[in-house]
């Protein structure tokens, strides 16, 4: 079909954008432009072009800058290009009779936290509680291989039309939630859409297991509960803490055998996540530090070749594995996984604890926030406990080669930081479908 929307102006008003939010004295000017231009638009009409604007900073400038900060920069920018434009508020659903719940997410794969959706599904149905229907919509499609599992356990899966531009695909489903009587709707993770889509329907709940901007037309936030265990506050609104059941790869499985002469550091996230000089310069002194030590690391696009012109890097022990459909599979092989500041790896850090793989992470109060940093302080333990000194954590390069030298040398301090580790991990109390429940029955 006829591209819905302004090619050339998105990609020029892009390029134009991000050079200015990553100057310092134009970022202020550059979201204000980015708040009228959307505005702009909507008054218009040329919705569609307002969206893929969004899109295009969600892909590129957010996933290159991922923090709280740059997130709630540009959502509070594009919430406010969307008040300039008098969309229709729909009336609030009554929540009498039977509740129908539509979770919304926006790819039909098996990533993290759709996996984290269908774990809590899973439950759902275990319990056989079926008071409740549920129905799921994936915005970018699915195929049937996905909405079978759904479908077994009692989800309905909505047909989406990817023919159709993002709004009319949009408008549709809010037919569509007309139709069914839906109650609740959880809006999954990713705010993509969601400042547009928070003012046709008031019963959302975004449930968010990352980032948390402003988002001031939800009804109301979830987050995970390592952010604090009685609620925590982001950005001025108020989170309900949820630890939802999730189900490990690599739990209660038998170590792989790392006997072999080669000690191999990874890394197992997004390469966006690793595309930066800090990481790069830890490794390069890892493999300074010893010549049996190699690094491999996955992603969809290979980075470090780049890194090779800049910084003293011996290519031929680095090694690029692709995107991998199974990284849990895989991670049981490395010796240690190097997790990145200030983002580090969600479930893949726990997949590697339960495959006795010790993480080495950083200390420095720009990694607070990474999940495993979020585990260990949930525990009230900090660097000097008896916990975190077990701990392969460092706070510069020096503490980071003698955390290294242990990998290397020591089969105690590896053992004593996968312990510790193992104690972090199993320290989270997943809750149940019904604990959901009540925190979408619960008002504000």
């Amino acid at each position: 079909m006829t591209d819905p929307y302004n090619t050339s102006f998105v990609d020029e008003f892009y390029a134009n954008l991000k050079v200015a939010l990553e100057t310092a004295s134009l970022r202020a000017h550059a979201l204000e432009l980015l708040a009228q231009t959307i505005g702009s638009l909507l008054n218009k009409g040329e919705v569609n072009t307002a969206l893929a604007i969004e899109n295009k900073i969600f892909l590129r400038y957010l996933k290159e800058n991922e923090t709280e900060q740059a997130y709630d920069d540009v959502y509070s920018a594009i919430d406010r290009g969307y008040g300039r434009f008098a969309l229709k508020s729909e009336t609030e659903t009554s929540c009498l009779g039977v509740e129908s719940i539509l979770l919304v997410i926006h790819a039909g794969t098996f990533l993290a936290h759709v996996s984290l959706l269908f774990d809590l599904m899973l439950d759902r149905f275990r319990t056989g509680e079926c008071q409740r229907r549920v129905y799921l919509a994936a915005l970018d499609g699915y195929n049937r291989d996905f909405a079978f599992p759904w479908e077994k356990i009692g989800v309905e899966v909505l047909d989406v039309d990817t023919t159709l531009p993002i709004y009319q695909r949009l408008k549709k489903l809010s037919t569509d939630i007309g139709k069914i009587s839906i109650t609740q709707i959880v809006w999954m993770c990713a705010p993509l859409y969601l400042p547009l889509f928070s003012r046709l329907h008031r019963n959302i709940y975004w449930w968010s297991v990352k980032m948390h901007p402003t988002m001031p037309h939800v009804k109301k936030r979830i987050g995970h509960s390592t952010f604090g265990k009685d609620g925590f506050d982001f950005m001025g609104y108020q989170w309900e803490p949820f630890t939802p059941p999730e189900k490990f790869f690599n739990k209660g499985r038998p170590a792989k055998d790392r006997s072999n002469h080669e000690i191999t550091l990874g890394s197992f996230c997004r390469e966006e996540l690793i595309n930066n000089l800090e990481f790069w310069t830890l490794v390069s002194e890892a493999l300074k530090l010893d010549q049996k030590i190699s690094f491999h690391y996955a992603g969809r696009s290979e980075i470090h070749k780049d890194w090779l012109k800049k910084i003293p890097l011996d290519e031929s022990r680095i090694k690029f594995l692709g995107w991998m459909s199974e990284p849990h599979k895989e991670i049981g092989h490395l010796h240690a996984l190097l997790d990145p500041a200030p983002f580090g790896h969600g479930v893949m850090a726990v997949e590697a604890v339960f495959a006795k793989v010790p993480i080495i992470f950083s200390w420095a109060e720009e990694a607070k926030n990474t999940p495993f940093r979020r585990l260990i302080e949930s525990m009230g333990a900090g660097s000097d406990s008896p916990l975190g000194r077990n701990l392969l954590g460092h706070r510069d390069i020096d503490s980071f080669r003698s955390q290294l030298k242990k990998v290397v040398a020591s089969e105690k301090a590896v053992e004593s930081a996968v312990t510790a580790a193992e104690q972090i991990v199993e320290s989270r109390k997943p809750e149940s479908w019904n604990k959901f429940c009540g925190i979408l029955s619960t008002a504000n």
